[in-house]
This record gives structure tokens, sequence and C-alpha cells, in this order.
């Protein structure tokens, strides 16, 4: 993959797989038609038995950094990314979820200062890995002030830089991504986190944390009274109300 004659990566965008099928092409396609260059992929494989080690090895010359090896699940397998990456910059790109368009790193490189440490943009859901059209999500900026409230915003959208990367926490099987940036962004000052209010990923619906809902609740409460206290978890009934109602709402509405 030709890049930038720069001593390391901007970005290093990490996906992780395991028996994805057909999704890990969408989003590779998404990955090598970005016209910024100056980037790396990094993908982590935990040992796919679906064909899509043989196609990796396949793709090689267009992958920086490929792991091949069984691991404890999706945030195991994110942790070993993050070892993997040289980026300023870090997003993680799930099988089947999109780099909206080829300008994409353009845009949010631009964005980015000296003093940048977070950049976060609004997305898309799809319910097709192919699509770039969808329900527009809009989100808001990852201070702590919006993080300690719910996490609105979709990680697949967000870049965190180096020197706030720590390591996914293996006790949370559905929000370890909230907890991760919840520390990354705190004691930051507002003018190092960056929000694009435009859409640069099309996220695919229906991951692992939207088929377990009660799980994901036990996680929110439970990550709200260790982040913040029990205080916050007290503030934040009014939104967990408004998610119960939702997943009523989409059960219902849902074919049977």
């Amino acid at each position: 993959m030709e890049k930038n004659p720069v001593h390391s990566p901007f970005f290093s965008i990490v996906t992780v797989a395991y028996n994805p099928g057909d999704l890990l092409k969408a989003t590779m396609e998404s990955v090598l038609e970005q016209e910024f260059k100056n980037f790396e992929w990094v993908v982590v494989d935990g040992g796919s038995s679906d064909g899509t080690q043989e196609f990796l090895r396949q793709q090689s010359d267009r992958i920086d950094q490929l792991l091949v090896e069984p691991d404890r699940g999706i945030y195991d397998a994110m942790n070993k990314g993050l070892s993997l990456a040289n980026g300023a910059f870090v997003l993680f790109l799930n099988c089947g979820d999109r780099l909206l368009h080829p300008k994409v790193l353009s845009e949010v490189a631009a964005a980015a200062t000296p003093a940048t440490r977070i950049i976060s943009s609004d997305f898309t859901t799809v319910s097709n890995a192919r699509a770039t059209e969808g329900n527009y999500i809009a989100t808001a900026p990852c201070t702590l002030a919006h993080l300690r409230r719910d996490f609105n915003a979709c990680h697949q959208a967000i870049y965190i830089h180096r020197s706030l990367w720590g390591r996914f926490d293996l006790d949370y099987r559905l929000l370890a991504d909230y907890k991760w940036v919840v520390e990354a962004a705190t004691g930051l000052p507002e003018e190092a986190i960056v929000h694009l209010s435009t859409s640069t990923v099309a996220y695919l619906k229906g991951g692992a944390s939207a088929k377990s809902t009660l799980l994901n609740f036990k996680e929110r409460f439970r990550l709200h009274r260790e982040l913040f206290g029990f205080g916050q978890v007290l503030k934040n009934i009014p939104n967990y109300a408004r998610r119960v109602l939702r997943e009523v709402k989409q059960f219902i509405l849902s074919p049977s």
C-alpha cells in the first residue's frame, strides 16, 4: 500500500474479524479507496474457519499488519490491534462497517490540530454492508459532560490519539469501548475534543450489543456507577427509560 513519505502513519485503522464471511470485503474496499494515504490497515483475525484466513493471505500485500491467532473475544482482539498500531490516531472499523466515502480520512485529518486528542463524527446506520445511505444519526462530542449521561457516539466514528490509548477492559463484554472512550476523555480540555457534524461511517446494524439488550443495560448501569458514582446513575434514569421505550418500540415494530 503506497504511503506518504513520513516516519509513521497518521491513522491506524484496526479491523478485528472472526468468521465475518463477505462482510470483511466491504470494509476493506472502503479503507483502500481512501484518497488520504497516510494510514495503515491492521487486521486481527481470531482464527476464522469460514475462508477468511485464506482471503487475508491473498490480500497480504494490501494489509500493513496482520495477526491471526485465537483470542478471548472482540475486545481482546482490539487490544492486540492496539499493540500493533503505529499511527497518531486509531480507528476501529468492524467487519461490515464502512468509511462512507473516499474523502473521509482527508476530512478527519483536516480537522485535527496539534492539540487534538479525540475526533468524532455523526454516522449512518445501514442494514446492508454495501449500502451508503441509511438512517443518519447525529451525535455529540466525546466530552465527559456528554459521556457521563450516555454513549450516543458510534465507536467506529471515533479517532483517539495514541497518547490516550489504554486497554479495553475484558470484564465488559459489550461496553468496553464506552469505558475506553470515557477513560481517554477524562482530564482533557474541551479544545482537545473535535466533533464533525457530518456522517463518516456506515454502521451495519445488528451488532453484539444490539442483540443482548439485558446485558447492555446491566453493563451501562455498572459503568456509570464505576466511573461516575451512584449519583450519576440516579440522574441517568430518564435516559435509561428512553432506552427501554426505544427497545420496546423496536420489538413491536420488528417483523414477527
